[in-house]
């Protein structure tokens, strides 16, 4: 035995060194009222002291407090005042069994690493010389105090050395006495003040000096559990659990059972001698080592003569000679009340689920005794509303019937016994009066009842009727053989529909053909999937459909029909699709197309309803291609797709709360990096994150370490990123990442698509950028976890990365759609295009390629940091989260629903990455939804500023994307020719190009709104892959982001102030004609280009001007006139190109080359038709005639001259350009007006696009 306890005390020294909280008994499960009737000694003392504050501070005081109990203590109404009155603190909450309670003054960065329980005002503070304090709980019962003796303090310390130490207990079970206070050691530590030192304390953490005051004495502790009800003559039964909770062995134990005269020994089970005397059993226990804990089992009889109600107190205790560190916790109440005999009366009643033309509904009613004893007089009473009559009724038993009420007596029920009773009513009411009614019934009876709440029960019926239709529907598949065909039907009616005898039909040579539904129900505003093959449909969509159809309507890739059949013959609804016939029963017009443009393919996608964005219902039914999301005519709701595998119903509508949060907003490259890396640290149980990518090698280090810390973590990427080959630095360093979180007890995951392998990633790319951390924060923003994006260098002397913003905010009801979101992503239980990382695939989702290091960080120097220090906000926010594809075009919510609030007086500022000019081809045909909103609201009054991205990502390219540069062209021309107050620019503003996929909108009453997340301005982003972004409504946030956004909007479009000089000319005017804006001859002859510019505010037809080599009418040059229809538009440019294949900026072309380029036609009446375009390195003229053949505008170069021009000299760089600079100035001096340009620019004029 001796062996035994010094093992014992052996475990729980290594317990305590591995950072035990409290040395304290398992936890046992206690009834609430156990836990609300707990007396006797104090259950929670004051732990430590931090009266001189800390090092950052001396007005950071803290308090800490200890439950020594194993039951959780609730400290709402507890005190903590000082004898003087001042601090006099109110506690809230609850405090867990051994856990502490921190209350800190005045904010939470006193302990900044640890969270408070409570922050409050201390009033004056803590007096440095001495105060005492007294804890009390909500009753007043003082339950603690500090110093009770008053005078100094008897431990800690202030500034003077050893400075700022606090004040500990010795021993928490040990009564206030200053030989029970001791300052902290200043090498047993925990925590960091408000500067980031570490503390001369242990918030949080074991005492410093605790442990070598608990291993001196031993502790026994002892806990009773037992029943709260018990019946008179019934068995009741103990549990006596003891255990010895200090460092020294307890010997020569004794344990009494104290019984009330109510209960008599039946038995016990232990393995110990014991004795009866009278009303007590006492166990010989013996010996009990440090940590040991034994149970005995008590089992006693309740009298039968116990009267119910009576309280019955059953008081267990243990005894030791040995000196104990507390003895309160040596003895145990548990308190039993005596209930009566009774009975468990239970009601249920049925009928039909819908009323329609017959208007009866048939009730059954049950009504059973699930009680131990007979019931007796019982009455049953049935409510009919005023919309039913009573028609019929079971006669048996019956004592009343009236109208619109029925009463039944019956005599008993026995234990376990169900009577059954009917009931026929009738509406009064015509069909259309009522949506439902409801039946009533309760039941009585004289015995009394144990559980009342099933002594009613409610029935109700539907009045209407059903009225179902084709809601979803997939005809091309995943699976081989398309075997996952499925049809989506959903109930609009009021009714529900039983749909045992409806059919499915097809057009068949002429003839329908119809197969038969198995027997279903659809209730009113449900969904129901009918599929071809149930296993097939499950391995697509991730979910098993809700009937799987014995015969199936096999539905053609080219075209087809499907046709709904009621169960009356009726023809209730129609889809025809692609080359279907159009004339079948229940459709018109057009069959319906399925939606492509630039999108993902026809296989997988699903033609489905347009739906209400509140209801989910569909918005219409007319029976023609126009109710459907892929109908092109509807530019707002159609031009739509779905595929297998969304989760669309669960997400399609955004979360938004108005609620309490903490909130940090970061800059890219400023400072986004410090808010990412912070709210990661924070993690204490878990961290979910889904990216584009994962490279930045400080995030990889900080998630592995809280993944050995114990955090559940797991990350979910992008498994085939846009241009990464799996040989590539990026992909290999992805896969290094990943290696590293793997060894670290971490998850990393990928979504992938192999549709060789048949398997389809259900969005086009997973290109989010979000984190979950302890199901509290939330992680939303613009950049990628690169190096680029989230720059972690020393800031100091600049750094180099790309704009971006990103946001943490710890909202409970964010977090808890933020990780729906993720589980339904990340659920590889059903969705087969989740792969684990080393588990499959190799070659491209295994090990990185041996000996691979990924690249290091780098001290950048570029870009000057603006924006030092993130925004922190506290307080009561908007907030909507938001996705894609499911709801980020939503018109009533999310970034439309905020823009469409902008009008006269208010302001949207927008930073993009990209908004292309158009989703297709044609702005004013297929227009980009969101740019559309940003041009209504500036047609509404309010004024629009757009910058999107100036730098071009593209290997070795340079100046601006022309993605950007098409839609400044048209929001310029549209702002120009409506009188808008809408700007657009592209700029780089950090040297890296803009990342940021930002909106803010500041409305003139005050509100301000800030749109942040990864949806980028492509109908792909918004409609195809999966992205995330988040919406806040916050004066603060708006005024942060709108300061960030005016910087880059100077630095996009700089103001500079005018030199004064002597004699100073000013510039010339702009030109009033067209203008030769830029040739390019050098190089190839199939290469040359002539670009020409209108600076005119107005547009300009060309199709009689005129453009060529030939200087004079008779030369043996050529010259071309444009074709019909051209228009230069104001401040637009055209690129004319020899040869357009060589040129794909090219507008139109001298001699065809690519058949969708127009070309120029030969114009015999000036030059010569047998001498084509060919301009001469050495020197040349291009000349631009207008409609009476007069010259326009001449550039001349090299060796050649024109009379009244004066030559520019030529380039110097084979490859280089002559650039008209500025773009709309004309002194006919080409020497001047025109500069060499390398590389050259076809398409862009400086001065217009920049």
């Amino acid at each position: 035995m001796q062996r035994r306890c010094v093992a014992l005390l052996s475990a729980l020294l290594v317990g305590l060194a591995l950072g035990l909280m409290w040395a304290r008994p398992t936890p046992y499960v206690h009834s609430a009222d156990a836990t609300a009737n707990a007396t006797g000694p104090p259950t929670v003392v004051i732990n430590e002291v931090a009266w001189g504050g800390t090092a950052a501070s001396v007005a950071d005081e803290w308090i800490e407090l200890l439950n020594t109990t194993e039951l959780t203590v609730s400290l709402t109404g507890w005190r903590i005042r000082a004898v003087d009155g001042d601090p006099d603190l109110l506690l809230s909450g609850d405090i867990a069994p051994g856990a502490t309670y921190l209350v800190e003054r005045t904010d939470d960065d006193t302990v900044s690493d640890i969270d408070a329980d409570l922050v409050c005002s201390f009033g004056t503070g803590l007096s440095n010389a001495g105060e005492t304090l007294v804890l009390s709980d909500a009753g007043g019962a003082v339950q603690d105090t500090v110093n009770n003796d008053g005078g100094p303090w008897p431990n800690g310390s202030d500034g003077a050395a050893p400075s700022f130490r606090s004040m500990e207990r010795l021993s928490p079970y040990a009564q206030d006495q200053d030989a029970n206070w001791v300052s902290n050691d200043g090498l047993v530590v925990n925590g960091l003040d408000a500067a980031g030192n570490p503390l001369a304390a242990t918030p949080g953490a074991l005492n410093a000096a605790y442990l070598p005051a608990y291993l001196q004495n031993a502790d026994l502790a002892l806990v009773k559990l037992g029943p709260q009800l018990a019946t008179p003559g019934s068995l009741v039964s103990h549990t006596i659990v003891l255990r010895n909770r200090g460092g020294v062995t307890a010997t020569n134990v004794t344990l009494t059972d104290t019984l009330p005269r109510e209960l008599t020994f039946v038995t016990q089970q232990s393995p110990f001698p014991y004795t009866r005397t009278a009303g007590a059993v006492v166990w010989s226990i013996g010996q009990l080592c440090p940590g040991q804990e034994l149970s005995v089992e008590l089992d006693t009889r309740l009298g039968d003569d116990v009267q119910p109600g009576t309280p019955l107190t059953n008081t267990a205790s243990a005894t030791t000679p040995v000196t104990q560190l507390a003895t309160h916790n040596d003895s145990a109440a548990w308190q039993l009340l005596t209930e009566a005999l009774t009975t468990d009366l239970a009601v249920a009643t049925s009928g039909q689920a819908v009323v329609t033309d017959s208007g009866t509904i048939d009730y059954t009613i049950l009504v059973t005794n699930a009680g131990a004893y007979a019931a007796t007089h019982i009455t049953v009473t049935d409510a009919l509303p005023s919309a039913l009559e009573v028609l019929a009724v079971a006669e048996g038993f019956l004592a009343m019937r009236a109208p619109a009420q029925v009463i039944w007596r019956l005599p008993s029920l026995a234990p376990g016994e169900t009577q059954v009773l009917t009931l026929t009513a009738r509406l009064t009411v015509p069909l259309e009066a009522v949506d439902q009614v409801s039946n009533h019934v309760s039941v009585w009876a004289e015995t009394p009842d144990a559980n009342p709440v099933n002594n009613q029960a409610i029935w109700t019926t539907s009045v209407g009727e059903a009225r179902v239709l084709i809601s979803c529907a997939m005809y091309d598949g995943y699976q081989l053989n398309d075997e996952d065909e499925a049809i989506e039907l959903v109930n609009v009616g009021t009714a529900t529909a039983a749909l045992g005898q409806w059919k499915l039909c097809k057009d068949q040579s002429g003839a329908l053909s119809c197969y038969p539904l198995t027997d279903a129900s659809l209730p009113p505003g449900s969904r129901l999937w009918l599929a071809m093959n149930a296993h097939a449909f499950e391995t697509s969509f991730g979910f098993p459909p809700q009937v799987d159809l014995p015969t199936w309507p096999r539905l053609a890739n080219t075209g087809d029909e499907i046709i709904l059949q009621s169960d009356d013959g009726r023809f209730v609804d129609a889809l025809v699709y692609g080359d279907g016939n159009t004339a079948v029963p229940g459709w018109h017009g057009s069959a319906l197309l399925y939606y492509y443009n630039y999108l993902r393919a026809e296989t997988g996608q699903l033609l489905c309803r347009i739906v209400d964005e509140a209801t989910h219902l569909p918005i219409t039914d007319t029976d023609t291609a126009a109710d459907w999301i892929q109908y092109r005519d509807n530019i707002e709701l159609g031009r739509r797709v779905r595929y297998p595998g969304w989760d669309f119903d669960a997400l399609f509508s955004p979360v938004s709360v108005t609620e309490p949060v903490s909130l940090v907003v970061g800059v890219a490259p400023d400072n986004a990096f410090d808010v990412v890396a912070g709210v990661l640290l924070k993690a204490q149980r878990s961290i979910s994150l889904e990216v584009y990518s994962l490279l930045h090698p400080r995030l990889v280090d900080i998630l592995a370490q809280k993944a050995r810390e114990g955090v559940q973590t797991s990350i979910l990427l992008e498994g085939g990123p846009v241009g990464v080959s799996t040989t590539s630095q990026d992909w290999q360093a992805q896969l290094h990442a990943c290696q590293i979180l793997e060894a670290a007890g971490a998850q990393c995951w990928f979504m992938i698509h192999m549709p060789e392998s048949r398997i389809y990633n259900r969005y086009e790319y997973l290109h989010a950028k979000m984190a979950i951390i302890d199901d509290l924060w939330v992680l939303v923003g613009s950049q990628n976890l690169t190096l680029s994006g989230l720059p972690a260098d020393d800031k100091t002397n600049g750094t180099t990365g790309s704009r971006g913003a990103v946001v943490a905010i710890a909202s409970p009801v964010l977090a808890e759609r933020a990780r729906q979101l993720y589980s339904l992503d990340l659920d590889p239980g059903h969705h087969n295009d989740l792969l684990r990382w080393n588990t499959g695939l190799a070659d491209r989702y295994g090990q990185p390629i041996e000996g691979f290091a990924p690249p290091s960080e780098t001290d950048g120097i570029s870009y000057t940091v603006r924006f030092p220090d993130p925004l922190y906000v506290n307080g009561t926010l908007g907030l909507e989260l938001m996705t894609a594809p499911e709801s980020a075009l939503r018109q009533s919510d999310g970034l439309l629903g905020l823009l469409a609030l902008a009008g006269a007086g208010d302001r949207v500022l927008v930073e993009q990455l990209y908004e292309h000019v158009a989703w297709g081809v044609d702005p004013s045909e297929d227009p980009n939804l969101r740019l559309q909103a940003y041009v209504a609201a500036a047609r509404r009054g309010a004024q629009v500023r757009i910058l999107l991205n100036g730098r071009n990502f593209a290997h070795g390219a340079l100046g601006p994307p022309e993605e950007s540069l098409a839609t400044v062209r048209h929001l310029t021309s549209t702002a120009r020719d409506e009188g808008l107050d809408l700007r657009a620019a592209v700029g780089n503003p950090t040297g890296e190009g803009i990342h940021n996929k930002m909106v803010l909108v500041a409305l003139s009453d005050g509100r301000g709104y800030a749109h942040i997340g990864s949806i980028n301005g492509s109908e792909a982003s918004n409609k195809i892959n999966r992205e995330v972004a988040v919406q806040i409504a916050s004066p603060e946030v708006y005024a942060y982001l709108e300061r960030v956004f005016s910087v880059d909007w100077w630095l996009a479009n700089p103001m500079y102030l005018p030199m004064v000089v002597r004699h100073y000319v000013p510039p010339p005017p702009p030109a009033d004609h067209l203008l030769i804006s830029e040739v390019s001859y050098t190089g190839s002859a199939a290469g040359e280009w002539i670009e020409i510019h209108n600076p005119l505010p107005q547009p300009v037809m060309l199709d009689t001007c005129k453009l060529g080599d030939a200087e004079v009418a008779d030369a043996f040059e050529g010259m071309f006139q444009f074709p019909p229809g051209t228009v230069l538009e104001a401040g637009g440019t055209l690129v004319i190109a020899v040869n357009s294949a060589q040129v794909p900026q090219a507008d139109l072309e001298f001699y065809e080359s690519t058949p969708d380029v127009p070309n120029m036609l030969p114009y015999p009446a000036w030059g010569s038709t047998q001498y084509p375009l060919a301009l001469r390195d050495s020197g040349d003229h291009v000349v631009l005639l207008n409609d009476q053949d007069r010259v326009v505008d001449v550039v001349v170069w090299g060796d050649r001259g024109y009379p009244g021009v004066v030559p520019h000299p030529g380039v110097t760089t084979v490859g280089a350009s002559l650039e008209r600079f500025p773009a709309d100035r004309d002194t006919d001096d080409c020497a001047t007006d025109l500069r060499e340009r390398y590389p050259p620019t076809p398409g862009t004029v400086p001065g217009v696009a920049w």
